[in-house]
């Protein structure tokens, strides 16, 4: 079994971009993959983004900033909960309605992302504002300290079908980065030659 973990700025037109090529990349492979989106929200993160981004770094703007985008990762984690891919599917709609086509987040279009993809309403108002929702944040949190994947966008893969006892980190992933991973998830340490990545130990993360 192949598991992959994209660790990612909520907000990221480069991290858009590349989650829409792993999610091409994973209907294209020929067996099964684990796929977790994991948005990355800490302050060392948002400063990363902020300068990565080059936006305005007043006071009031980066707290508006941080708002939304802790709003839009509590609103995918509560949609989450009614199934992984209706969450994919409704972080995806979201982040293109606002990096594509420069919709402002609102209420109103969280709502037409709901719709969009099919999610209980009801549902939704109920958990998102649950400890729950909020508890699986930090526990995601905590998992990308643990993976070394905290500050940047990062994938880490796992391949469980071979004797390969090592993740594969790699950050700041590329399209072309994630086209390279996905013709060597069958040989990950053929890929760990070709390219400059960081292996983690399994071991690492049974605690």
């Amino acid at each position: 079994m192949i598991e992959i973990y994209f660790f990612m700025h909520p907000l990221c037109l480069n991290c858009l971009e590349v989650e829409k090529k792993i999610i091409e990349l994973t209907h294209q492979y020929e067996r099964p993959i684990a796929l977790r989106f994991i948005p990355l929200l800490n302050l060392k993160s948002f400063r990363q983004f902020i300068q990565f981004t080059q936006l305005p770094t007043d006071l009031t703007t980066r707290n508006d900033l941080f708002s939304i985008n802790y709003s839009t990762v509590l609103d995918y984690k509560a949609v989450q909960l009614q199934g992984k891919k209706k969450g994919r599917d409704f972080l995806l709609h979201l982040q293109e309605r606002i990096l594509l086509e420069n919709q402002p987040y609102s209420k109103n279009l969280v709502l037409e992302s709901l719709n969009k993809v099919g999610a209980n309403i009801d549902m939704f108002y109920s958990d998102r504002p649950s400890k729950q929702v909020k508890n699986i944040f930090l526990t995601e949190q905590r998992l990308a300290l643990e993976m070394g994947a905290a500050e940047r966008p990062a994938i880490v893969t796992f391949n469980y079908g071979k004797d390969e006892d090592f993740g594969v980190l790699v950050v700041n992933p590329s399209s072309e980065t994630v086209q390279k991973l996905f013709n060597n998830l069958d040989n990950l340490n053929q890929y760990l030659h070709q390219m400059t990545s960081d292996i983690f130990y399994s071991d690492l993360f049974d605690s």
